[in-house]
């Protein structure tokens, strides 16, 4: 789907020849070779309807390529599902976010009520560098990649990188990009446990 302006006059939208209906929200990968069709719609108080009659157009490769592709319907399976998997790690990473500030804001309670204790300071504190430690195998050790310092990645950087650099190519996933991703969802699988049980049961039991 390209948008296109309603204001007078004549106007000129582009297809950047991608995927638009991605599970991640944004441009999807390069589509392959072959005849593509186009028809031109008007939206008007929720009503649409076509204009003008559907055209085709033929996509070809402006290069020989070097390597052979392997099948286009089978690297965008991969690449729609590893944004889904995607989105799974992100909405993962959004909870922990969520519940290192609560944690943080909740030791600061403590410590300036009457009734905090040293012994509650203590199993907050705990609580918080917990969730520290799970947040750097989900994005990397900030502190490292500040100071430039090489570092494991982290999951989601694993995972970014593979689908961006994927789509910025028409030959497909290489074995190195999917050696990356097993890594990632074998470590996630691991990771993801430990947050579920930190945040559903440790927490909970802690703020009680």
């Amino acid at each position: 789907r390209v948008e296109g302006k309603t204001a007078k006059g004549i106007h000129r939208s582009t297809w950047n020849l991608r995927y638009s209906d991605f599970p991640n929200g944004r441009s999807g990968p390069l589509v392959a070779p072959g005849i593509y069709t186009v028809q031109a719609f008007k939206n008007i108080d929720g009503v649409t309807s076509k204009l003008g009659s559907e055209q085709s157009v033929e996509l070809v490769s402006i290069v020989d390529p070097t390597l052979e592709r392997q099948d286009h319907t089978q690297t965008v399976a991969f690449q729609k599902e590893l944004a889904t998997f995607q989105n799974v790690v992100d909405a993962t990473n959004d909870s922990l976010a969520q519940a290192l500030e609560q944690i943080e804001a909740t030791k600061a309670a403590i410590t300036k009520s009457p009734k905090g204790t040293p012994e509650l300071v203590a199993e907050a504190r705990k609580l918080e560098m917990a969730m520290k430690d799970l947040n750097i195998a989900l994005n990397g050790d900030p502190i490292m990649r500040e100071k430039f310092v090489e570092s494991v990645p982290g999951i989601r950087h694993r995972i970014s990188r593979v689908l961006f650099g994927s789509m910025r190519n028409t030959y497909g996933i290489t074995q190195t990009q999917r050696e990356q991703v097993e890594i990632a969802r074998s470590e996630f699988r691991e990771v993801s446990q430990e947050i579920r049980q930190l945040l559903e049961v440790d927490l909970k039991q802690f703020e009680d």
